[in-house]
């Protein structure tokens, strides 16, 4: 594409840097031929947008960055969370054996939690062994 018409006049570009740094865009710039210093102003805005760009994706990594490494906290804590909850089923398991009737011997057995339940009633137990 470096060959187009004008007003029916073939245009050839010249062999600058400048037009080397233009063709070098293809379609994000306007195809009409630019002297020097327009090609070295659309240079310097293109690369001004360019470093906008570049900070505001700078910006939006370090954002998702962030927000990974507050996912993976939160998981943590869901995690911790999740293992001091089984912990805690686990102990009150426990205790709910130990509360619970024990068969020993063919005799019920009854545990120190059940036999002070058993004397706020009014009841009295002796201990079986």
């Amino acid at each position: 594409m470096n060959n187009f018409i004008i007003r029916r006049q073939r245009f050839r570009w010249p062999n600058t840097k400048a037009c080397q740094w233009y063709m070098s865009k293809g379609s994000k710039l306007p195809l009409i031929p630019l002297s020097k210093t327009q090609t070295t102003r659309v240079k310097m805005q293109y690369a001004t947008t360019c470093n906008v760009e570049f900070e505001w994706a700078d910006e939006r990594r370090t954002q998702l960055n962030r927000l990974v490494e507050l996912q993976e906290r939160l998981r943590l804590e869901e995690l911790e969370l999740a293992k001091a909850e089984m912990a805690s089923l686990e102990a009150a398991a426990t205790e709910e054996m130990k509360m619970s009737l024990q068969w020993a011997n063919s005799r019920v057995v009854v545990t120190a939690l059940d036999r002070s339940r058993a004397l706020e009633v009014g009841g009295s137990f002796e201990r079986s062994s």
